[in-house]
């Protein structure tokens, strides 16, 4: 018997999902086979994330898989004021720590200061998402410094993505 609330879902009825999450998902013979091709999808996801926002190709500083996840960093160069971007990027198996936010953050300030380019922004990518101290630290940068960005949220990503079923159809 249904209860209130309940809904029959057939195969037409959209699924609601409430919190998505973006996983990188990649095969390979070896697990250092299956970290170096999560890690180039990664960096292919940052290229394609960077250009929606008007980047051009970026170059890769560093790439370290862990037993974490993958630490990617990248420079970018905007198409059209060429003002230069900062990009680390950070897809783990657990939330990210307020630590790494930190260390970004220095890094962006070491690079303005040390650049004649002041204006250099700065992309901290995580996924899954931020720890809650994590996501409180990165509030209070975002709100005194105007060239650091967030961009942990399914919602910065939706024009980057595209989503496949297991046949290859797009979904969503």
């Amino acid at each position: 018997m249904a209860r209130p609330g309940d809904e029959q879902m057939t195969p037409s009825s959209p699924i609601t999902v409430t919190d998505p999450v973006i996983l990188v998902l990649a095969s390979g013979t070896t697990p250092a086979a299956v970290g170096t091709a999560r890690g180039q999808l990664f960096e292919s996801f940052v290229a394609r994330l960077l250009h929606a926002y008007g980047y051009g190709k970026p170059t890769t500083e560093r790439l370290n898989t862990t037993a974490n996840g993958i630490e990617l960093d990248v420079v970018a160069s905007h198409e059209i004021t060429r003002q230069t971007a900062l990009a680390e990027c950070k897809a783990y198996t657990s939330h990210v720590p307020a630590y790494m936010v930190a260390v970004f953050h220095s890094k962006l300030v070491t690079r303005r200061k040390s650049s004649s380019d002041d204006g250099v922004q700065g992309f901290f990518v995580a996924i899954p998402r931020l720890t809650a101290d994590g996501h409180e630290y990165a509030e209070q940068i975002t709100a005194n410094d105007p060239g650091f960005h967030l961009l942990l949220r399914f919602s910065c990503c939706r024009r980057v993505v595209t989503v496949h079923d297991p046949c290859g159809m797009p979904v969503g």
